[in-house]
């Protein structure tokens, strides 16, 4: 709260020596009133006392009239009986000066029990003002208290204005309010500290999960409402907000693993040959495999952590595999600049050859032409039989190209047998992309494993001389044969493919 609290106390924030339990300000109240009562009866025997003095001095003034100068025996009588007339004089003389002295020991006494009583309730308001301020800068200043800070700001109001009219009755209740106020003080004060929890819970939450497109909105939400809850010192959502955080958690737990899965998959189906990385590249790819191995071991998982990790191991990687990619297009940029070269020195020596050819060939043609009749013969005789070679083969073709790939197949029943267990499909599917190990390999039979073997290359497009090979894999859909073995460069097997070779020629 603001510290005008201290200003509106009247103090300067520091309490007064003062004990509570040393001054009681109900019992000091009725000791005032008590006094009071007393003043107000010796007012009514000061009253009494000035009645009682008035009356006795006419009754002294109806005694002193002179009495008639023509009766000598009553003046006589009256001389006779003045000595008994003075002796009362003196006596009412005497309790005159007693009441008048009584009468100013009392007004003394009432003018000390007067400034005794200010001075009690001057204790008392004073107490009070201590004890308000001690409350406002021990408890109050400084301390946000969001929405019920206006509670606490009107009650000190109210003391302020009880102290500085002293009014002793309101500051009486005011006292047998505070223990209510301090209650709800701490209850504050309780609330805000489950807030505390609350914010804490989600702060870890948002440190140990990466917040997806998916989930950003109602994140954004449940952030903005706590912030709210904690600036106004709202408690009164604490289990509404536990529920939220933990049905929050609950979903980016799951969309993490998702993404975690799919930067995985990402990495994964990254080539990068390892002939073409250097030591410290290999061991960086390395030590991210374990880092991450080691994230996920964790309980709990940080997703957080570990997304941020796979993200910068996959960015790494796809820079490393582009920049294979290019070392690679220069070696084939390379690689057909010096088969371009090798081309023209052929051509050249081609040419030179065939210049020595010519010379050959016109001292040749001479003893050739004295063999062209034998050599015509020949020829018509090879021809003819060619011509029936090659309709011969023509027919065994067409009669070949009219049957389907499976009626092909079915010549060859071992390869069929293989072709009906992964038709469509592959033996390994990623024998290309992972190394295979020897439980995949090692209870399949030979024939099988040579299929599998060149599975490899038929990827590749390779066109197969062998009637078994060539059936089986024109029998599949995925296969489409476009190279010579020939064609077929070692560039063009990955580190995976060829170990995958050496094992499954291993127990083929």
């Amino acid at each position: 709260m603001s510290s005008d609290y201290t200003n509106k106390t009247g103090g300067t924030g520091s309490r007064r020596p003062f004990d509570d339990d040393e001054f009681d300000y109900r019992k000091e109240i009725e000791e005032i009133e008590k006094q009071e009562r007393e003043d107000a009866e010796r007012r009514k025997l000061k009253e009494q006392a000035q009645e009682k003095l008035a009356a006795e001095r006419a009754a002294r003034a109806s005694e002193q009239r002179p009495e008639s100068a023509s009766s000598v025996k009553k003046t006589s009588r009256s001389q006779g009986s003045t000595g008994n007339g003075g002796k009362k004089s003196r006596k009412g003389l005497i309790a005159v000066i007693i009441i008048i002295i009584a009468a100013v020991a009392g007004y003394f006494g009432y003018s000390s029990w007067q400034s005794r009583n200010r001075q009690a309730e001057q204790q008392a308001v004073t107490g009070f003002k201590d004890k308000v301020a001690a409350f406002v800068s021990d408890k109050l200043d400084g301390q946000e208290l969001g929405t019920h800070e206006q509670y606490f700001t009107d009650f000190i109001e109210e003391c302020n204005t009880a102290a500085e009219n002293s009014d002793l009755t309101a500051i009486a209740d005011l006292e047998t309010k505070f223990a209510e106020v301090e209650a709800e003080y701490e209850a504050v004060l309780a609330g805000k500290e489950k807030l505390t929890g609350v914010e804490d819970a989600f702060k870890s939450l948002a440190g140990r999960y990466t917040v997806t497109d998916d989930y950003k909105a109602v994140f954004d939400e449940l952030r903005a409402d706590i912030e709210t809850a904690v600036k106004d010192v709202d408690y009164s959502g604490i289990e509404d907000f536990a529920s939220r955080i933990s049905g929050l958690e609950v979903n980016l737990r799951s969309s993490n693993q998702a993404l975690v899965q799919t930067l995985r998959n990402g990495i994964a189906g990254l080539s990068i040959d390892e002939k073409y990385i250097t030591n410290s590249e290999s061991a960086k790819l390395d030590t991210y495999a374990e880092d991450a191995e080691a994230l996920e071991k964790n309980d709990p998982v940080d997703y957080a952590a570990l997304t941020a990790l796979l993200t910068e191991w996959k960015a790494y990687a796809q820079s490393l595999s582009d920049k294979i990619a290019s070392q690679k297009e220069e070696e084939q940029r390379i690689a057909e600049s010096i088969a371009a070269e090798e081309e023209e020195s052929r051509r050249i020596e081609e040419s030179i050859a065939e210049s020595r050819w010519i010379e050959e060939s016109i001292a040749e043609s001479i003893a050739a032409e004295e063999s062209k009749a034998a050599e015509e013969a020949a020829r018509k005789e090879s021809e003819e039989a060619a011509k029936k070679e090659s309709e011969e083969a023509a027919k065994k073709e067409s009669e070949e190209a009219a049957k389907t790939p499976e009626e092909v197949l079915a010549e060859y029943p071992e390869a069929a047998a293989v072709y009906e267990k992964y038709k469509n499909t592959y033996i390994f599917s990623e024998s290309s992309s992972r190394y295979l190990t020897e439980d995949e390999v090692k209870d399949m039979d030979s024939y099988t494993l040579m299929i599998a073997r060149n599975e490899i290359y038929a990827r590749k497009g390779r066109i197969f001389s062998s009637p078994d090979l060539k059936a089986y894999f024109e029998a599949q859909s995925w296969y489409s044969g476009t190279l010579s073995p020939e064609d077929i460069t070692e560039s063009m097997i990955n580190q995976y493919e060829k170990a995958n070779l050496d094992l499954i020629l291993k127990y083929e």
